[in-house]
């Protein structure tokens, strides 16, 4: 394997960890209301780190411009609903504040479907 491609995969896995940080802090402040917990770094950190490294190992049927679009999207999506809708804070609004950020992120899913 060459240093491009080692790089190449380290930057996939390094981006998916920073996109998918970004849904994953909406449902960690869903959850666990305006106090993060000890563990909510490793919460934001992980499941991108474990979606990148899949991507990169081909083990999962979507690559990563998938990845960012959805994650980004949804994102975006979610906080202006949420906004919209006036669930702040959002630890108090616990169940519509989830529902509202998982149609958001369905949406972005079926919109990153259609657009490939």
């Amino acid at each position: 394997m060459s240093l491009a491609d080692t790089l190449e995969r380290a930057g996939i896995v390094f981006g998916s960890i920073l996109m998918v940080a970004l849904p994953a802090s909406v449902l960690l402040n869903a959850l666990s209301g305006a106090g993060t917990p000890w563990w909510g770094p490793l919460l934001l950190l992980a499941p991108g780190f474990v979606v990148g490294w899949a991507a990169v190992a081909d083990w999962v049927p979507f690559d990563y411009d998938a990845v960012w679009f959805v994650c980004f999207f949804g994102y975006v999506l979610a906080v202006a609903a949420l906004a919209v809708l006036d669930l702040q804070p959002i630890g108090e609004n616990r169940a519509a504040a989830l529902a509202v950020s998982a149609a958001a992120f369905v949406v972005a899913a079926v919109v990153d479907y259609y657009r490939s």
